[in-house]
């Protein structure tokens, strides 16, 4: 918190805002934004995975006015919380259900698998509800099937949490994190091709990937990492860049590329888009091997400073990329 209220330069500049930023100004976490549904073929893998890396996941239904409910139950454009996904047994098989809390402690789902008027949970046992807690009354914790949270939850926002907010004896396994301080300094010559300018204005990265997942849902041999960028003193200032990651492959015996081998490489991911966001986040998964991250402003030349966060499992790594310093280009090192 004393970190986030120094980057928006005071306490009076974290008023208002959105719940995603507010749960990182409130933690130090970092958090996107998901949309359900493009995540519908592996939702139970991904929540899953989500919570046993402690993060914490708000949802949320927009299609009506604000905080009026729809038929089930469900009110619109309230944050709720999502605290559990479980394999149920029941009498026909198993079922995947989700643990939702309505912060306001009542008003809850009065669908399928209901507290109070859920038909289904007579078909598991006594044994099983006690494993689940399940409890019959209004107190705005409720179960609900993956599929009618597909149906009745539009987005999520997934704040993903760090080792230096995990408490010593948990169970989750959160990310390792490592944070750099950079600035995007105009350079003397501003002419070139775009991969120039990339070079020439932005700091590298060497992101290097070695532990794979530990995720048993994952059958790929890959590393799983999330990027943060964020652009400091922006709401103080008044200043939006819009604002871009992309990662290349790392050339052979160096940590950094040239403006000749930035020429020659394509990135292997990027950033959806260029964005004025006070923060954007870039989630993936790459095979073991050596990578170059290039934070950017989508109009070459500009000025700001910003914060990367890079979030791995433990054992991978991202340092400051080590090159020659032209008198036309800006070090990491020095910055």
């Amino acid at each position: 918190m004393v970190e986030s209220n120094r980057l928006k330069g005071g306490y009076r500049a974290l008023d208002m805002g959105f719940p995603h930023e507010a749960m990182v100004d409130m933690t130090g976490g970092v958090t996107e934004v998901l949309n359900i549904s493009n995540q519908l073929r592996n939702l139970p893998n991904l929540l899953q995975h989500l919570l046993a890396k402690g993060s914490l996941i708000n949802c949320a239904n927009s299609k009506g006015l604000l905080e009026q409910k729809n038929e089930l139950g469900i009110m619109y454009r309230h944050a709720y919380s999502l605290t559990a996904i479980e394999k149920v047994k029941t009498t026909y098989g198993t079922v995947d259900l989700v643990r939702i809390l309505n912060p306001w402690g009542n008003t809850e789902w009065m669908g399928p698998w209901s507290d109070m008027k859920g038909p289904e949970w007579n078909r598991v046992s006594v044994e099983e509800q006690k494993r689940l807690g399940r409890v019959r009354r209004e107190d705005g914790e409720f179960w609900m099937s993956v599929s009618d949270f597909q149906q009745q939850f539009e987005m999520m926002e997934v704040c993903h949490l760090t080792n230096s907010l995990s408490e010593p004896g948990s169970n989750v396994l959160p990310w390792s994190c490592v944070m750099h301080h950079g600035n995007w300094v105009p350079s003397i010559s501003a002419g070139g091709s775009p991969q120039s300018s990339l070079f020439c204005q932005n700091p590298q990265f060497h992101f290097v990937l070695s532990e794979v997942d530990r995720n048993p849902g994952h059958s790929q041999n890959t590393c799983s990492f999330v990027l943060a960028l964020m652009q400091k003193y922006q709401r103080r200032k008044g200043i939006h860049l819009a604002i871009g990651m992309h990662i290349y492959p790392a050339p052979p015996h160096s940590t950094y590329l040239s403006p000749e081998q930035l020429r020659a490489s394509h990135s292997v991911l990027h950033s959806r888009s260029y964005s004025a966001c006070r923060e954007i986040v870039l989630r993936g998964s790459l095979p073991p091997g050596r990578y170059i991250i290039i934070p950017s402003t989508v109009i070459p030349n500009q000025q700001g400073a910003f914060l990367l966060r890079v979030l791995t499992e433990q054992g991978n790594t991202a340092i400051p990329a080590q090159r020659p310093v032209p008198e036309d280009v800006v070090s990491l090192t020095e910055v």
